[in-house]
């Protein structure tokens, strides 16, 4: 907690300094933090570390101790690079309801929620040579781990995050929250994993974890070092195209409407649709629900899935570095609108920060959550269930009557309006490329 009180300090005394939004000056010192050092035993030059957004960053990690490098840079990859080299920035949006559970809104600002298809994009894209093991048989998924550690790799590879007992997540998200983790070392029977932060699981609990990530059960990388084989420019006119495809397509043809553009769109109108069984007034039409949505909005903006500021911040550090590479000047009028959008999504995170009480103090537990999990992991899983519940608490106590309701979910609306027109540009920038 003292930590993370200290980083909020040093964030807000950033925003005094620079006028930055908080998710700006978030990003900026995010960039500048290093991870908490380690005494436990880890492969030949591993180096555990901060990162924006947990599998980029897990994955930059593993591919520096690899020695896999840049051909653009002649070093190792960045996070920023390997980000808009998977897709980038994206956005979908999707309503949960559950008997018996409030419901659960959820938005996701990079290109995909899987890790799966994020990894194996970067790696294709850039042409990055490495081995994939994908079994299910939970032996040979051990047997591929051990051997890599052996010779002294490390593996970057799928975790069920719900699973992990820092997370202090309820059995029911069990098996539904894929995420990366390197395995970076054995401290006698046990391994040492890097899950944003160094972490020590017993044999059996490797297999849990592991076994539990469902369509990406026991998958894992090894790198091969050396630079990686496709041309930067090229690649990165793949990825940028790419990413502009993901704007206007949707994967799944019935879901059109939860993709891209068309789901920035819709939530602008759903915001302040009262008569879409979908629509914000009537899906939390009290003081609590509203809470719930106004934080878990927050939430999926600044801390799930993402880099502050939807990510676009850090896009737009892509794009500017890309600019640079021959042939490519062009991005950098395509980053400034990336930072446009990111201003927009800073703002709607404060603005929601902004509309209660009760919405502020979960926000600021969702933080020391997130922070306890990456300075004590191994001892946060009891303290983080305790978090969760004193959460649902403060968001139970929001009173907020119909009238503040409608104008927080209309500001929320016209935010993702806003950032439809800016995104509308960036797409078609981004395309022409």
């Amino acid at each position: 907690m003292t930590k993370q009180a200290d980083f909020k300090n040093k964030i807000r005394a950033r925003m005094e300094k620079t006028g930055e939004r908080y998710a700006a000056a978030r990003h900026a010192l995010l960039r500048q933090a290093d991870a908490s050092p380690s005494a436990l035993p880890t492969v030949p030059a591993y180096t555990f570390r901060r990162g924006y957004e947990r599998d980029h960053s897990l994955l930059t990690s593993a591919l520096a101790q690899a020695g896999v490098t840049d051909p653009a840079s002649g070093e190792a990859f960045t996070e920023t690079r390997l980000f808009g080299l998977s897709g980038g920035i994206g956005f979908m949006s999707f309503l949960f309801e559950y008997a018996g559970h409030a419901p659960m809104l959820t938005f996701v600002c990079r290109s995909w929620s899987m890790p799966g298809p994020v990894i194996t994009r970067a790696l294709t894209t850039a042409g990055i040579e490495h081995e994939l093991s994908e079994t299910g048989s939970a032996k040979a998924a051990r047997a591929f781990l051990d051997q890599a550690l052996e010779r002294g790799a490390a593996v970057h590879a799928t975790i069920d995050w719900a699973s992990l007992p820092l997370a202090g997540m309820s059995a029911m998200w069990t098996g539904g929250m894929p995420r990366q983790a390197n395995f970076v070392g054995r401290d006698g029977d046990d391994y040492v994993l890097d899950v944003g932060a160094p972490l020590r699981l017993a044999p059996a609990e490797v297999a849990r974890v592991r076994g539990a990530a469902k369509k990406e059960k026991h998958r894992a990388f090894t790198f091969l070092p050396g630079p990686a084989t496709e041309d930067p420019v090229a690649a990165t006119r793949a990825a940028v195209q790419g990413t502009a495809r993901a704007m206007v397509e949707a994967p799944f043809r019935n879901f059109a409407s939860n993709f891209g553009l068309a789901a920035l769109e819709k939530q602008a109108r759903l915001c302040v649709d009262a008569k879409d069984k979908r629509g914000w007034p009537r899906v939390f039409g009290s003081g609590p629900l509203a809470a719930r949505a106004l934080w878990r909005t927050w939430e999926c903006v600044t801390l799930e899935l993402t880099a502050p500021a939807g990510s676009r911040a850090l896009y737009a550090d892509f794009l500017e570095e890309s600019a640079r590479l021959p042939g490519l000047e062009e991005l950098a009028e395509a980053a400034k609108l990336a930072r446009d959008s990111a201003e927009l999504f800073a703002k709607l995170a404060d603005d929601i920060v902004a509309t209660t009480p009760e919405v502020a103090a979960a926000v600021t537990i969702s933080e020391e959550m997130d922070e306890l999990q990456r300075v004590s992991p191994e001892s946060a899983g009891q303290q983080v269930k305790e978090m969760r519940a004193l959460r649902e608490e403060h968001l139970q106590q929001c009173a907020l009557e119909e009238e503040a309701r409608l104008e927080a979910f209309a500001r929320v609306g016209a935010a993702f309006a806003a950032i439809h027109a800016v995104e509308t540009e960036l797409q078609k920038a981004l395309a022409g490329l």
